[in-house]
């Protein structure tokens, strides 16, 4: 099989929840990947299978290399969606200092280029608006979530409108 192969093999055994599996062919992609790009998607598959399993910090350590090769590519959107979820890994394994810098640059290269799909902009907003609340800023994260708020509106998506909802009203007042 190529690398392509299988990252999307790999892509299959998550969607039967096999992460152990998918976890391995993640890992022979990599080994077997003829270029960044490959590499790149093979680290982010590595480091989804990591997450489904509950290791965020090894989650974490996968999607930092990844941004690191990203970081020497022009593919500002994929960046941004990366730094997006090495911050949710962190924020998820405690990290939160390390988090916050993660968010901030993904939400900076989402507002600014021009082909941002709103969607990610929200759910880079949605874990934002989680870190600020676990970091003890219930203020600012009552700001982000209206704004996920109107986002997730924007775009028909019930369950984020819900959990936006709920989270928005659970924050006023504190």
């Amino acid at each position: 099989m190529t690398a392509r192969e299988l990252i999307s093999a790999g892509y299959q055994a998550r969607r039967e929840e096999r992460a152990e599996d998918a976890k391995a062919l993640f890992i022979k992609a990599f080994e077997d990947s003829g270029s960044d790009d490959e590499r790149v998607n093979a680290l982010c598959g590595w480091a989804n299978s990591e997450s489904d399993l509950g290791r965020f910090a090894e989650s974490a350590e996968r999607y930092a290399e990844a941004v690191a090769l990203l970081r020497s590519l022009d593919e500002p959107l994929k960046l941004a969606h990366t730094v997006r979820h090495l911050g949710d890994v962190q924020r998820r394994a405690g990290q939160l200092a390390e988090a916050l810098p993660c968010y901030e640059e993904a939400l900076g290269i989402y507002r600014e280029h021009p082909e941002t799909v709103p969607l990610d902009l929200g759910n880079a907003l949605r874990g934002y608006g989680l870190l600020l609340e676990a970091m003890g800023d219930p203020g600012r994260a009552r700001e982000v979530w209206a704004q996920v708020l109107g986002i997730y509106r924007e775009v028909g998506i019930q369950a984020g409108i819900d959990e936006a909802e709920r989270q928005t009203s659970r924050l006023v007042g504190i």
